[in-house]
């Protein structure tokens, strides 16, 4: 048997040429995305505003989906705070508003509850407030899926930049060789 031991020079980042810092940067592209990093934006937003991100797609699906079944009671001040959104701050105003009217033709109808005729108008105008009110509950959860969405391309757009790479390879003090293969 023969032993072979070959010696290589391994260089930090900063002292690669600008050449193979390229080849660096392009091989080690998805250095900063190749786990869930999606993860910790949704733990914040699930423990801020209780709102649970089903999914989303960053490429030709451009979509992000939110949990469905308990949105409604996420809708509140908190939220217009969180996203600081005025596309979301006035789907809000206009979902408290759809829920104030709901809320005072409940009232009038079990004020007029014995006058059938003043009833009968109540409660077909209760229909046209219920869409108004559903309606308004889609157009704050689609706002809030593009925020959603919109932080998510934003965090994704910041880890495949040059400068979080770098920030990236100098942290975890990653080495390589003249040509800018990482060293293992």
């Amino acid at each position: 048997m023969r032993q072979v031991v070959d010696t290589y020079n391994v260089y930090k980042f900063e002292e690669l040429s600008e050449e193979a810092k390229k080849v660096a940067l392009g091989k080690l592209y998805d250095v900063n995305v190749a786990f869930d990093w999606w993860a910790t934006t949704y733990e914040d937003l699930d423990s801020q505003l209780d709102i649970e991100v089903e999914s989303f797609d960053l490429g030709r699906g451009w979509l992000t989906t939110v949990e469905e079944k308990f949105f409604e009671k996420c809708i509140n001040q908190k939220l217009v705070e969180y996203f600081k959104n005025s596309n979301i701050t006035i789907a809000v105003s206009n979902y408290e508003e759809a829920l104030k009217k709901l809320d005072q033709n409940t009232d009038l109808q079990n004020k007029y509850y014995e006058d059938s005729e003043k009833l009968d108008t109540l409660i077909d105008e209760s229909r046209e407030l219920e869409d108004n009110y559903l309606d308004s509950i889609a157009r704050v959860k689609l706002e809030v899926e593009a925020a959603i969405h919109s932080i998510l391309w934003n965090e994704y757009e910041y880890l495949t930049s040059e400068e979080a790479i770098i920030e990236t390879i100098e942290a975890n003090e990653y080495e390589f060789y003249k040509s800018g293969i990482v060293y293992i």
